[in-house]
């Protein structure tokens, strides 16, 4: 656990955005996943545009 805070600090100082799903997310709903995937994407996307 603390090794992903860690991880999750550096790659954030980056720019990075840092999901972390389980394999156990994806193989019980993969749909579910994806959506939530693609709904963190959408709104980072949202708020980059905005920022111009």
């Amino acid at each position: 656990m603390e090794k992903d805070i860690e991880v999750n600090h550096t790659l954030s100082s980056m720019g990075y955005t840092v999901i972390r799903v389980w394999e156990h997310e994806i193989r019980n709903d993969l749909d579910d996943t994806a959506d939530m995937i693609l709904r963190i994407i959408m709104e980072k996307k949202a708020a980059a545009s905005q920022r111009l």
